[in-house]
């Protein structure tokens, strides 16, 4: 890329011509807009607002995540509070089956009359007394039995009502995991949505700028032919020649290099994976003019926070003298502003839902927009 052309001297005019050409610049200016009728400004401050919109979707989508993690963990609870229930249940039944097979095991045995050893016991009574305590044994132990039974019923129904409850818990926990899914597809296509929006703002502000920049530079030939045209009236003999065109101050020579540069890369190296945050000038959070503003406040140098002021904070560099710490803008508004590292890369805040990164001057989209470079001398 050609580093901008050097600034010409310009000719003293004439008085009626200075005033004609002092008459069409006030002329030029009064044509444009002002503050309260600006689109450009109404279409950044509609960005800005989407911006911030996109930043509480943001935190939507987390609380979204985190509803949907929590949800999930209680269904993982439950399914774990059904395996261990399902396993209670399982030995419940067993006891179950096991208690009946024993009570109708004593009561076949009794109807039959086939338990020799109880018969024995109760013929071996000494006395009629005895007789009846050895009876009452019999009769308590047959008790004791469906006792035991009617505990092992209770309990086995005990576990799988307990199942059946965890079962509905399952279907509650399975609903409430689809509902926060859907909540955090929800949160994704929103935040989707508005970043389409602003970019679309975006490049209806850059579609603004360059229509704006046009319409000047017509209307500013068109009154610089007038004026020309009335000096030419005004003097018809010896004609005065057109004004030179004013040049960039990149023009003028731009200072060697130092080592305020290096110690500003230095420092911003220390800040890549910083998150961007619109308006952000601190480790918390950047925006491009607010990560070049704080790397050179920790040199003790005051930069604005705005690219155009910062366009102005310095002589301008050529780019094939560019060095490490310069300022490089891009966009035709000077919209956007990194650090220059070297090796044709800079360092900088792309845009919302980026970090601090490094970048290269010759990625097609920066070397389209690319529009020139400042030294900071402090």
């Amino acid at each position: 890329m050609s580093s901008p052309p050097p600034q010409r001297h310009r000719r003293r005019l004439g008085p009626v011509v200075a005033a004609v050409v002092l008459t069409a610049l006030l002329a030029t200016l009064a044509a444009v807009p002002t503050a309260g009728a600006d689109p450009i400004k109404d279409k950044r401050a509609e960005a800005q607002q989407a911006e911030a919109q996109l930043n509480d979707l943001y935190a939507q989508q987390d609380k979204a995540v985190e509803a949907y993690d929590a949800a999930h963990a209680k269904l993982a609870k439950v399914n774990s509070q059904i395996r261990s229930n399902h396993a209670l249940l399982v030995a419940a039944k067993q006891n179950l089956a096991e208690a009946r097979a024993q009570l109708a095991s004593l009561v076949v045995s009794a109807y039959k009359g086939d338990d020799q050893d109880a018969a024995m016991y109760v013929l071996a009574a000494q006395s009629f007394t005895d007789l009846v305590d050895r009876v009452d044994v019999l009769n308590r132990t047959s008790h004791d039995e469906s006792s035991i039974l009617h505990r092992v019923t209770v309990a086995e129904r005990q576990v799988a009502h307990r199942q059946a409850l965890l079962r509905t818990e399952r279907v509650q926990a399975r609903k409430l995991v689809r509902r926060a899914e859907a909540a955090k597809r929800r949160a994704a296509a929103l935040i989707s949505s508005q970043r389409a929006k602003i970019s679309n703002l975006k490049a209806q502000i850059n579609q603004l700028v360059g229509e704006r920049k046009a319409r000047l530079a017509r209307e500013a030939r068109r009154r610089a032919a007038a004026a020309r045209a009335a000096a030419a009236a005004q003097q018809p003999t010896t004609p005065s020649p057109a004004p030179a065109p004013i040049a960039p101050p990149s023009g003028a020579p731009a200072p060697p290099a130092n080592s305020v540069g290096a110690q500003a890369v230095q420092i911003a190296m220390g800040e890549l994976g910083v998150p961007y945050v619109w308006g952000g000038a601190s480790p918390s959070g950047f925006d491009c003019s607010g990560l070049t503003m704080w790397v050179y406040a920790q040199l003790g140098i005051h930069l604005d926070h705005y690219t155009g002021s910062q366009w102005m904070a310095g002589p301008h560099v050529p780019y094939d003298q560019l060095a490490p710490g310069d300022l490089v803008f891009f966009e035709p508004d000077i919209g956007h502003v990194g650090i220059y590292i070297g090796n044709g890369e800079f360092i900088h805040a792309p845009h919302t839902g980026t970090v601090v990164q490094i970048s290269s001057l010759s990625d097609s989209w920066y070397a389209a927009e690319y529009q020139g470079a400042v030294r900071v001398t402090g």
